[in-house]
């Protein structure tokens, strides 16, 4: 009888083993793939900030250029008007 138990334990605390080795093998899977899909959803966010940052500096260098560009010209013909 007591060997009976016995057995019996045994073969559920195995069965308990194998459970939460396979429910660890399952959570393991899951936050894998959520880990990747993360890694990707960030690695495609950075990659659209890097273009539109690069096109705001474009935006502003051009602005600047004009600007300064604008400034010159409006300081050689204040030039001109004050020599006159």
């Amino acid at each position: 009888r007591f060997s009976s138990e016995e057995s019996t334990r045994l073969s559920s605390d195995n069965a308990m083993v194998a459970k939460m080795g396979a429910d660890d093998a399952s959570v393991t899977a899951v936050m894998s793939a959520a880990d990747l899909s993360l890694t990707t959803r960030v690695s495609d966010e950075e990659s659209v900030r890097l273009d539109k940052d690069g096109s705001l500096e474009t935006k502003i260098d051009a602005d600047i250029s004009t600007e300064a560009s604008s400034r010159v010209s409006g300081d050689a013909s204040l030039d001109k008007f004050l020599m006159h």
